[in-house]
């Protein structure tokens, strides 16, 4: 199996687009509304992209065999401190529950780590998500013991240190 992080482009909004239509409104809940706006569309995904683009985050689609299932990303990166955090991360519907968005996150620290040289990435995760947060805890990442406040729902944040 072939798995690859590659840059996230406008002709990938399409498909990110329908990936979201099909979303249950539970999974919805969880997915940022003031960022993508409600209900979501093509171009809010697209206003979103432009401006992930002109901060110059770091936008990813992952490949599995050649064929895209996920989307994840690098923001507020600083390269002087070396820090960044996690933006959107996502995997197609049909595709969870077998690993993949563990090997997507790997990929991406080690992106991170290595081609980069950051030594710090932190996320937000809703308080209510508990599901995201087992599952960034099984990927090493803590609790900082900070919320934010973000679109009316209260978040938590987690992070990580590389070690080097």
């Amino acid at each position: 199996m072939k798995l690859a992080l590659k840059p996230f482009t406008e002709k990938d909004i399409p498909q990110f687009y329908e990936w979201m239509k099909s979303e249950s409104e539970e999974m919805l809940t969880f997915i940022d509304g003031v960022t993508f706006g409600r209900p979501i569309t093509i171009e809010g995904i697209t206003n979103y992209h432009n401006n992930a683009i002109s901060k110059k985050w770091l936008s990813f689609k992952f490949l599995v065999d050649g064929e895209i299932i996920g989307h994840i990303e690098l923001i507020r990166l600083d390269l002087v401190a070396q820090t960044s955090a996690i933006g959107y991360v996502y995997i197609r519907r049909d595709r969870r529950g077998v690993g993949f968005g563990k090997k997507m996150l790997e990929l991406l620290l080690l992106h991170a780590k290595i081609k980069i040289g950051l030594k710090y990435l932190d996320l937000l995760v809703g308080e209510n998500n508990n599901p995201a947060q087992h599952f960034y805890k099984k990927c090493g990442f803590g609790y900082s013991g900070k919320t934010l406040e973000k679109g009316g729902t209260n978040m938590l944040v987690m992070y990580i240190k590389f070690k080097y």
